[in-house]
């Protein structure tokens, strides 16, 4: 059963996704080496991804299932 579909959302997976002081969804997006946590709006979500609706862009790398370890300004090396 099909409850919802958008064959042109920009998605993300939750692994990615995580709540900020406010209560609010950020992800951690990769600028020149270092982690920059984006405040994301979310539309849609499901055990697998959430629908973007603000805060990244096609193309953007995130961070995917960012440990305590991870701060906004850390460097990362993707892999």
């Amino acid at each position: 059963m099909v409850l919802w579909q958008a064959p042109d959302a920009l998605r993300v997976p939750i692994g990615a996704l995580f709540r900020g002081g406010d209560g609010g969804w950020r992800a951690y997006v990769i600028e020149a080496g270092r982690a920059r946590a984006a405040a994301v709006r979310i539309g849609h979500i499901n055990d697998e991804f959430g629908e973007v609706l603000a805060g990244l862009a096609a193309g953007q790398r995130v961070v995917l299932n960012p440990d305590s370890v991870v701060t906004d300004g850390s460097r990362v090396k993707p892999r």
